[in-house]
């Protein structure tokens, strides 16, 4: 498993913006004056993460200014003196955020040219994503009898926008494009390029998990070019049901959680509860392809029921969640159809379309 995730962008400080980062709420830099007449640095990042800060006077050469360790609540500790009135940049840089991403590292600056006080950071740009696709828990066997195909490295390179616009309408997507990526680096795919009677054209196409594929415990299989993706819920990240628990993030940008949030979205002090999509298994008889009744062996065998669930149509929803306490919109794969969005609210990133090569399986 290796996987690298930036973020491309400056920061600007100001006194009122705030930034909503994944695994941060907000990052503060205080300049405070002393009676020595010199400035001190204070820095208040994530709980639990340690915090490198450097400095730099020309944004080239960047020299080790302090190590913020982590304290209960946030990090915060008085790194130095400045001298006063003399400009300079910060960064704050957390080398290493989580197991999941690797060496991933999130870098934003700063600049003090005299003014103090709280400096907040706002960042824009782009989150870039490099993986090898390979997953960080142990998988089934592959090839088995459902899927003939043997896992391998890949290599990954996605930007998505740090803050995705939602349109007004969704845009629904099909093989072989995929719906997102862990914060692992495996891919989220939520579809099968398998239809009835083998034939794309009939309108009737099978529902991944609800057939034999070759599925491991995790909800993946792999596709023809080596690829491991899971089609549901990935069980071995999900490491808590008392919080809205961060999987990984959309095609789109949009973050993706797994299947437990708050009953009331924008109160993070409410029950948490498994969250129910609005998608609803059809009632009666197929009226052509395979006849029969709905079952669920086909995507075709569902309709979406606004309001019947917690869910919008892609999946998601507005709420509040620990990565984003202002609130954000957010895809959440659910223990039940649809498992993961079939459409995306925003534009999907250049890099992350996908409109040829080998169909997903």
């Amino acid at each position: 498993m290796l996987s690298l995730i930036r973020r491309k962008g400056l920061l600007s400080s100001c006194l009122v913006c705030a930034a909503s980062l994944w695994a941060h709420d907000e990052h503060e830099l205080f300049f405070g004056v002393e009676d020595r007449g010199g400035v001190t640095l204070n820095a208040t990042g994530h709980e639990g993460f340690r915090m490198k800060v450097q400095s730099s006077e020309n944004g080239v050469e960047w020299l080790d200014f302090g190590i913020i360790d982590p304290l209960s609540g946030f990090n915060h500790q008085r790194l130095s003196e400045l001298e006063a009135n003399t400009p300079n940049l910060f960064r704050l840089i957390y080398p290493k955020i989580s197991p999941y991403a690797g060496a991933y590292e999130m870098i934003g600056m700063v600049e003090f040219d005299g003014e103090f006080g709280v400096a907040q950071v706002t960042l824009s740009g782009e989150r870039e994503i490099a993986s090898n696709g390979l997953p960080n828990h142990a998988t089934g066997v592959f090839p088995n009898p459902g899927n003939p195909n043997r896992i391998s490295s890949q290599d990954f390179n996605f930007s998505f926008p740090l803050f995705p616009s939602k349109n007004s309408s969704p845009t629904y997507f099909n093989v072989p494009q995929a719906f997102g990526i862990t914060r692992e680096g495996v891919i989220l795919d939520p579809f099968a390029n398998e239809y009835y009677q083998n034939n794309r054209q009939s309108g009737w196409q099978l529902a991944a998990l609800a057939n034999d594929l070759g599925f491991d415990d995790a909800s993946a299989h792999v596709q023809p070019d080596g690829t491991y993706h899971y089609h549901g819920v990935p069980k071995d990240l999900i490491t808590t049901d008392r919080s809205p628990e961060l999987i990984g993030f959309a095609g789109d940008g949009f973050p993706v959680y797994g299947p437990f949030g708050y009953s009331d979205p924008l109160d993070s002090a409410s029950e948490v509860v498994e969250l129910a999509s609005s998608w609803q298994l059809r009632s009666g008889v197929r009226s052509g392809g395979p006849g029969g009744f709905y079952d669920g062996t086909y995507v075709e065998d569902y309709e979406f029921i606004q309001g019947s669930g917690d869910l919008d149509e892609c999946n998601g929803r507005f709420g509040v969640t620990h990565e984003y306490p202002s609130g954000t919109y957010y895809y959440v794969i659910t223990n039940k159809w649809p498992y993961m969005g079939r459409c995306f609210w925003g534009d999907i990133a250049e890099s992350f379309e996908r409109s040829g090569g080998p169909p997903p399986r």
